[in-house]
């Protein structure tokens, strides 16, 4: 009756650590798998609720995702970046209003001002100059263009997550 009493339990033990081996692995596969860079174009990281009452119509709103300017720079002042905002003329003649906050080796550069089509053309200047290394997030939301190094400045300026309407590279190895 030991014997099999033994036998229970060694077999219990058994099947807990095979399965404790099995899930530790597929969360270390999750996590490898979400390194490196993604590139989303178009409507992308989106939720919604749609009632279909109303027509199911979903309408993309920038504003809810992206930090008004004045907000941006209060969060960011808050937490001790250097900030400087200049009306900047790109090499393409496109001036809009760039704000840059900076600290240590953190940085968030964002455009405002634009129109969609100068904000594509400004995204375009913005892939040259950064490389993928440098930042969290590079993208062009709509009529924003904004280069972020990592998620805790992303956070600290105001940004609630990665929706975007437009062209995104997010870089999970600088998160």
């Amino acid at each position: 009756m030991q014997k099999k009493v033994l036998l229970f339990i060694a077999i219990v033990i058994a099947v807990v650590a095979v399965f404790s081996v099995v899930l530790f692995q597929g969360k270390d596969k999750e996590k490898d798998s979400l390194l490196g860079t993604e590139k989303n174009v178009g409507l992308s990281h989106v939720t919604s609720d749609v009632n279909l009452e109303d027509g199911g119509e979903f309408v993309y709103n920038v504003e809810q995702y992206v930090p008004k300017k004045s907000i941006l720079v209060e969060n960011l002042e808050k937490k001790g970046y250097q900030i400087t905002t200049e009306q900047y003329e790109y090499s393409n003649g496109i001036t809009g209003e760039q704000i840059t906050a900076k600290k240590d080796k953190q940085f968030c550069i964002i455009v405002y001002g634009l129109d969609i089509s100068q904000a594509e053309q400004v995204f375009s200047i913005f892939e040259k100059e950064y490389q993928v290394e440098e930042f969290y997030v590079l993208a062009q939301n709509e009529k924003y263009v904004y280069c972020i190094s990592d998620s805790e400045i992303y956070e600290d300026a105001g940004f609630t997550g990665l929706e975007n309407n437009g062209i995104q590279y997010v870089n999970h190895d600088n998160y």
